[in-house]
């Protein structure tokens, strides 16, 4: 009997950057690899959201930045661009971090299921 072969962990395009002296903070939910299956056929429905943090990890006041659903895929392409107004002062922007978390969203449900995520540093790289 053939060992099963551990599944590869998820990839995650997604940076953002402080755009100073504005203070506006730009955000990019690019893509995703890999997923997992949440749905009985076999795929997701993913979609993204980008929380933004402060130096302690708690979370901002500002709207979270969301993509539209993907139907029927494990590597959703999003493609999505936005940006935080001015939400803090240059110091607490530049110690700021964005949590990305994946979700499959259900139709009939406001409960998505989750599929994974991550923090983004201050410096906007893989976290």
């Amino acid at each position: 009997m053939a060992a099963k072969k551990k599944p590869e962990p998820a990839a995650l395009v997604a940076a953002f950057a402080a755009e100073s002296p504005s203070e506006v903070l730009q955000v990019q939910l690019v893509e995703a690899k890999d997923l997992i299956a949440a749905d009985r056929g076999g795929t997701s429905d993913p979609f993204a959201k980008a929380t933004l943090l402060d130096a302690r990890g708690n979370e901002l006041k500002e709207e979270p930045i969301k993509t539209d659903g993907v139907k029927k895929t494990l590597a959703p392409y999003w493609g999505k661009e936005a940006c935080w107004g001015a939400v803090a002062s240059a110091d607490a922007i530049a110690a700021a971090s964005v949590r990305v978390q994946l979700f499959d969203k259900d139709t009939f449900s406001t409960s998505h299921d989750p599929l994974g995520g991550l923090v983004l540093p201050p410096d906007g790289g893989p976290g």
